[in-house]
């Protein structure tokens, strides 16, 4: 977009992976307002110097966020979408009242198009061209289990079974809204109310009266972050010495402490996704790596 000549008023950041850095190749310090999600990549979050507002997705259920919510520290939540263009879309409705368009949502792409000009894969394929290598990539245009299908236009487009389901949950999350509304291209049709681009500019050129955005006000404060970060470091503290041999608890002690913290272990394989649940205390390999995990976040969690 900037390449354009157009500076977006928010960029949404959601991957947690470092790829996601490629997204903001040359655009260091430059002054975009980011809406971060709490489980983004922090180095992400740094590179655009406008204002960060927080956001959190309940990927996966740990007490730590209850605790956070209880205190008043957990941002304003939304749903886990999976989609960063879904993601957008709901962060658009909950800011305001009025119309929202949406424009590129495609779920959909074609032999020479796989990736939307500008975007670090389309650069990628440019910067690969030669002679042996075609701009047309032929590995994604026929991926197992890709197929044709009719865009909102009625040209024949590709799609998969990933962007296929992305489009199904856009329709079950969206497509009884009559806010939205989606500017007619060459991508699936979303279930919503389609417009061309002169319709597009009409809207927005419009001065809409927005009396019901929300309350975007932060009642927290650094007392009340800093009270909360040495509970937590007290807790971590006290797992960490008896893990240690330095003082003796009780099992049932241990257990509970296990049950606070159970971010220390809430990305173990036998744990993630799983609500809560872990070895027991008999297994040693488990506790081994829970110590590990303790001083890392009491680094974070003293830096607050």
């Amino acid at each position: 977009m900037i390449e354009r000549g157009i500076n977006p008023d928010l960029t949404v950041i959601l991957e947690s992976q470092h790829w996601n850095l490629r997204d903001f190749v040359g655009l260091k310090d430059r002054n975009v307002n980011t809406a971060v999600d709490l489980s983004a990549l922090p180095a992400s979050a740094r590179v655009l110097s406008g204002e960060r507002y927080f956001f959190f997705t309940p990927w996966t259920e740990i007490r730590l966020f209850k605790r956070l919510s209880e205190s008043g520290l957990l941002p304003e939540s939304f749903p886990p979408l999976g989609s960063v263009g879904l993601s957008c879309v709901a962060l658009a409705l909950r800011l305001g009242s009025g119309p929202v368009i949406t424009g590129g949502i495609d779920f959909s792409y074609t032999m020479d198009a796989y990736h939307a000009q500008g975007t670090p894969g389309d650069k990628e394929l440019r910067m690969r061209q030669n002679r042996f290598k075609s701009l047309i990539n032929a590995d994604a245009a026929f991926m197992e289990g890709a197929f044709p299908v009719s865009s909102k236009l009625g040209a024949q487009v590709r799609s998969n079974p990933a962007m296929r389901n992305y489009r199904d949950l856009f329709e079950q999350e969206f497509g009884n809204n009559p806010r939205l509304l989606d500017i007619n291209g060459p991508g699936l049709n979303l279930g919503i109310k389609t417009i061309n681009a002169a319709e597009a500019f009409d809207i927005l050129n419009r001065k809409i009266a927005d009396s019901a955005a929300p309350d975007t006000a932060d009642y927290t404060t650094g007392d009340n972050i800093a009270e909360f970060a040495r509970k937590e470091l007290d807790i971590l503290e006290k797992i960490r010495h008896i893990l240690s041999g330095e003082e003796t608890g009780e099992e049932s002690l241990l257990e509970e402490l296990l049950k606070a913290a159970d971010y220390l272990y809430a990305h173990f394989p036998e744990s993630a996704g799983a609500g809560g649940r872990r070895p027991p205390l008999t297994d040693l390999s488990f506790l081994k790596r829970v110590r590990a995990e303790i001083e890392p976040f009491m680094e974070l969690w003293e830096k607050l």
